[in-house]
């Protein structure tokens, strides 16, 4: 009896260290690659698809939710009365006080004050992403350059409820920067932008990628060509399946081979 109450402190001693050393199934955040610069990310995540929208007719009516090109721009912000007209629009820099190329057209998300320090804008795609960049800039037409900038946060949430989040920034009103991000082992689920200052945000040329088709292990590929083998000799008999059984005579202990054949 005194042994066996040892043996069931033991196992419970070892089940508690084992509660106690045990990592988190899942962390609170991620570190995702993130980039600064589009040739950096191109060159680091080949994308397949960039959003430009200038096969889109600007409208200037703004709405909930914008799908383009198997992505979706969908407005998350307060939407109170005062905001007069909030969501996001595809709009054109023939009005110069978006501080773009006349013949530029890029998204923009109309929100309010209260807003602020609030997610605007999600960007969310149809089918699997490993990788997305795209251009920004203010909105703000009273941006001093040198003197104010344009600040966001960005969070990319992962499939599994991970996030990776950054702040970045613009100082000027009439040019683009760029961010993008990769995640090699997980799909993006979502990318939020939030507003800290310089006004609601321009996005332009998203550029996404899907995850990489998996190659084969060399295990299943010889699996393959056995069957191929199989199936093409199964051709050259003509159909005929053989089957060779191997029968041990009594006497001696000699082998003879039969053959029987299926049909």
């Amino acid at each position: 009896m005194f042994r066996f109450n040892q043996i069931l402190l033991a196992c419970a001693t070892l089940i508690l260290l084992g509660f106690v050393t045990l990592p988190s199934a899942k962390a609170d955040t991620v570190v995702l690659p993130t980039f600064v610069d589009r040739t950096t990310f191109n060159a680091a995540a080949p994308t397949n698809a960039t959003v430009d929208f200038q096969s889109s007719t600007p409208t200037g009516t703004y709405s909930n939710s914008i799908s383009v090109t198997g992505l979706n721009f969908a407005f998350t912000g307060t939407g109170e009365p005062t905001c007069g007209g909030c969501g996001v629009a595809i709009v054109s820099g023939a009005n110069p006080g978006f501080g773009m190329s006349p013949d530029n057209n890029a998204l923009f998300v109309n929100a309010s004050g209260a807003d602020f320090n609030l997610n605007t804008l999600l960007i969310t795609p149809s089918s699997a992403m490993r990788a997305i960049g795209f251009d920004f800039k203010g909105s703000n037409g009273t941006q001093v350059p040198g003197a104010s900038t344009a600040s966001y946060r960005i969070t990319v949430t992962l499939v599994n409820g991970d996030t990776h989040t950054v702040e970045v920034s613009n100082p000027s009103f009439t040019n683009f920067s760029f961010i993008g991000f990769s995640s090699p082992d997980m799909d993006i689920a979502s990318v939020a932008i939030a507003t800290l200052s310089g006004g609601q945000p321009l996005v332009d040329n998203v550029s996404f990628s899907a995850a990489a088709e998996p190659v084969p292990e060399p295990a299943t590929m010889v699996l393959l060509g056995t069957g191929l083998a199989g199936v093409a000799s199964f051709v050259r008999n003509g159909g005929e399946l053989t089957i060779h059984n191997i029968h041990r005579r009594r006497d001696g202990g000699h082998r003879a081979d039969t053959e029987e054949s299926c049909d």
